[in-house]
């Protein structure tokens, strides 16, 4: 049986900080590109609703949308399920959420993948 990823969230140091820092790793991180096309597609079938799926060497960036917090929490719940990302992903860590100005709460969310086991 797969080991549930690890989900942090990353309120515990400032958000903007914490958004900045994953961020900045995400980007200074090379491109696999078969790897990272591949994982992109296997994301978006598994989190269709996910939108801005990129993905790097062993890491992706997605993000999610809700209307409210009571949304974006069911669908932080749903990415853990085996079913969703958490059935492919060893390490799920959202950011602290942004509410645009349409009310819109919008969450990035990094995903990490052991690639020692392929």
């Amino acid at each position: 049986m797969a080991e549930e990823p690890s989900i942090t969230t990353g309120h515990e140091t400032g958000h903007e900080k914490v958004r900045a820092d994953h961020a900045t790793a995400f980007e200074a991180e090379p491109v696999d590109r078969p790897w990272a096309d591949a994982t992109v597609r296997e994301i978006k079938q598994v989190v269709p609703d996910a939108t801005k799926v990129t993905c790097r060497r062993d890491q992706c960036e997605l993000t999610i949308h809700a209307t409210s917090d009571p949304e974006l929490s069911s669908k932080l719940s749903a990415l853990q399920e085996a079913q969703s990302l958490g059935g492919i992903a060893q390490a799920i860590i959202p950011t602290p959420p942004d509410t645009d100005p349409d009310g819109t709460i919008t969450m990035r969310i990094y995903a990490r993948f052991d690639r020692t086991q392929q």
